[in-house]
């Protein structure tokens, strides 16, 4: 007798047993339809399915493209590098106007045998590339080897249109082949240059061989043009990989020109600085002696050895304080360190100082800033011209102590009729500092004050004429009546200088401040 669980147990298991034979013949035909599907796109052309700009499928012959030609695509950015060699117009990022589909793009180098098609599958984008096979071809090795063709032929032409000088010889230094540059040299140098792919025997040889065995070596060459118009020079560069050897030819005639001047200008400068005077001190940028003349080693007595050295600001100062060429100043390290510091323009700029030498001569120094860093050092020796001044003041102290010591007053007025001293007598007798500083005191100032403090018994119009220097070399002017009554007879001459002497003396007193005047 079959029990209840019995009969549960059988319908269960048949149904069980169903289920798999269904699910069977269902994966069957799934997995024949994937196999069919698979066996029919191997033979479609590549294809690239995107969603907004993320790749999320591909073909299996997109698959083979990707591996042949070594390249990983994420997303369109990715495509667009792999394929903008040979399809420039493809856009870099995905089109957003579903209007614009299918968007046709033809190659470069075979047209529209060669095209990509952007083309809209629902939300998706979908790139297909259709090349035109021959028997026996593939699409990944077609468009690899049409990639490969198109980059040589870049290449090439790169080359071929460079704008200097390239060519290449073979192990017994023949020339194998040289670009359009090197042809035009030819023609200018010897007048006549073989045509690209010429035989190696008719290409012309212009550059010598490398001077150097090495793999890469350079040298420079001078080439003379068959019309003489000058020397044209360029730096060969010389490479060496296996049995090839290329060249490469810069033209450097810019720079030789300007080497050729800067150097002109150097001995131009060197001979102008050995004849100066003037001792001259050169430091770079980092402090280092670059250049010095002949007259340095005269006014610091530093031997030419020492300064063909090179030594650097710090030794130089040092040495100069061991030579006794420079006044020892209270601290020396902090006047050493000023000098170190003057690092500004605008601080060596302002750097100027008088050194009084124990030998007793008397240096100015001062420095002169360089745009590039460099600090240039004058030495100029002016004990003469200190000398000078000193004597100068020395006597002009000594003639204004004479004159004080007179008990005349007097008044000297320049040639351009400013007053110019007075002595100490005539302070006293029109009550006016004798020293005037910077205030300036014409002679129309002075007679306004005479008339202030005194009667004029005529009119100094004499005295006028006399300074003006429109009289004679020396008149008997007005007369003055002072408060007390007492008179004051001015006299006026002219003295060196186109200056002119003006002394207030009494009646009947002798007047050697004229003689003493005129002697000056």
């Amino acid at each position: 007798m079959i029990s209840y669980s019995d009969l549960l147990l059988v319908g269960a298991t048949s149904v069980a047993t169903s289920a798999l034979t269904w699910w069977a013949l269902f994966a069957g035909s799934r997995k024949s339809v994937s196999a069919q599907r698979r066996a029919k796109t191997t033979k479609d052309h590549p294809s690239f399915l995107f969603l907004d700009d993320r790749l999320i499928d591909c073909s299996p012959t997109a698959e083979d493209l990707l591996e042949a030609s070594n390249a990983t695509i994420v997303d369109w950015s990715d495509l667009h590098a792999m394929v903008s060699p040979r399809f420039p117009t493809f856009p870099a990022s995905p089109p957003t106007e579903r209007i614009e589909l299918p968007a046709l793009f033809d190659s470069s180098d075979h047209g529209p045998l060669s095209r990509l098609t952007i083309a809209a599958k629902g939300q998706h984008l979908r790139v297909q590339l259709s090349e035109t096979l021959d028997a026996g071809q593939s699409i990944p090795a077609l468009f690899k080897q049409r990639n490969l063709t198109h980059e040589t032929d870049t290449l090439k032409s790169a080359v071929d249109h460079a704008p200097f000088p390239i060519w290449q010889t073979d192990p017994s230094g023949h020339i194998t082949w040289a670009n359009h540059a090197y042809s035009d040299l030819a023609r200018k140098v010897i007048g006549d240059a073989a045509p690209s792919g010429a035989p190696s025997d008719r290409w012309p040889k212009l550059f010598p061989a490398p001077s150097s065995a090495a793999e890469k070596a350079q040298d420079r060459i001078a080439l003379t043009p068959k019309n003489g118009e000058g020397t044209l020079w360029y730096d060969q560069t010389t490479i060496t990989e296996g049995d090839r050897t290329l060249h490469y030819a810069t033209d450097v005639n810019a720079v030789v020109h300007g080497e050729l001047a800067q150097r002109n200008f150097v001995q131009s400068l060197t001979k102008t600085f050995s004849e100066l005077s003037i001792g001259l001190a050169i430091f770079d940028r980092n402090r280092t002696l670059t250049t010095f003349n002949p007259a340095l080693t005269d006014l610091t007595t530093l031997p030419a050895s020492f300064l063909s050295n090179r030594p650097d600001l710090v030794s130089f100062f040092d040495q100069l304080r061991e030579a006794r060429m420079i006044p020892e100043p209270k601290n020396y390290k902090e006047w050493r360190a000023k000098l170190i510091g003057l690092s500004s323009d605008e601080a060596a700029s302002q750097y100027l100082e008088i050194w009084n030498l124990p030998s007793g001569l008397t240096y100015r120094v001062s420095a002169r800033p360089h745009p590039d860093g460099a600090l240039a050092f004058l030495f100029e020796d002016i004990s003469a011209e200190v000398s000078l001044t000193r004597r100068f003041r020395a006597e002009l102290e000594l003639n204004h102590a004479v004159l004080d010591r007179l008990d005349g007053p007097v008044a000297v007025f320049s040639d351009s009729g400013t007053l110019h001293f007075c002595n100490q007598a005539y302070g006293s007798l029109w009550a006016v500092e004798t020293n005037t500083g910077f205030t300036e005191v014409t002679f129309m100032d002075s007679v306004r004050l005479w008339q202030d403090r005194a009667d004029i018994e005529q009119n100094p119009e004499d005295l006028l004429l006399q300074v003006a220097k429109q009289g004679p070399e020396a008149i008997t002017g007005s007369t003055f009546i002072l408060p007390d009554g007492s008179r004051r007879i001015a006299t006026a001459q002219r003295i060196i200088g186109r200056a002119t002497l003006v002394h207030f003396a009494k009646p009947g007193e002798s007047r050697p401040i004229l003689a003493l005047a005129h002697s000056a």
